[in-house]
């Protein structure tokens, strides 16, 4: 009886090893696939970033070759982050929120001209979102500026959707929609 006990104890000495042995090989395997998760993330994190580097390149190169000469524009992407930056004439680079009027209008023309690059038909329209940052004489600019890409051929046709008629300048067809 004593050697059957024994024999039985053993048994279960065993059965619970080999479950503890198998538990240990399930933690092991579980942690090499975390770590193997941990090297792809990192791995896709910078190609994440290279991707993104590649096309905030690509868009600014795009942009900046419609650019004044002695204009500069970029495009910074963080996090979720994304917004176009012009370098402005004191030397410091700005957000197109806070562009002068005339580093927003050259902005507006280069984005029209590289969004339309390549169209048989390059139609803007620019309505109160686009135009609603310029005093009147700023406006008035801008749209002599886009008066004179249309006039170079590097866009078609300008449309613009604004509420104040008298505020675009002389030469402009006004359709008035009721």
């Amino acid at each position: 009886a004593d050697a059957r006990s024994a024999l039985e104890r053993v048994t279960v000495a065993r059965s619970a090893a080999a479950a503890i042995g198998e538990k240990e090989r399930s933690i092991r395997a579980k942690e090499e696939r975390q770590e193997d998760c941990k090297r792809l993330e990192k791995v896709s994190a910078t190609i994440l970033g290279d991707l993104i580097a590649s096309v905030a390149g690509a868009a600014t190169s795009a942009i900046q070759q419609y650019m004044p000469t002695g204009r500069r524009i970029r495009l910074t992407v963080e996090d979720t982050d994304c917004r176009w930056e012009i370098f402005g004439v004191d030397g410091e680079w700005h957000s197109a929120d806070a562009a002068s009027g005339s580093e927003r209008s050259a902005m507006q023309i280069a984005v029209a001209c590289a969004w339309t690059e390549g169209s048989p038909v390059r139609v803007v329209l620019l309505d109160d979102v686009d135009l609603g940052r310029f005093d009147r004489d700023g406006m008035r600019a801008l749209l002599d500026a886009m008066r004179s890409a249309v006039a170079d051929r590097r866009i078609s046709q300008v449309v613009v959707a604004w509420t104040r008629a008298d505020e675009i300048p002389e030469g402009w067809s006004i359709v008035e929609v009721a």
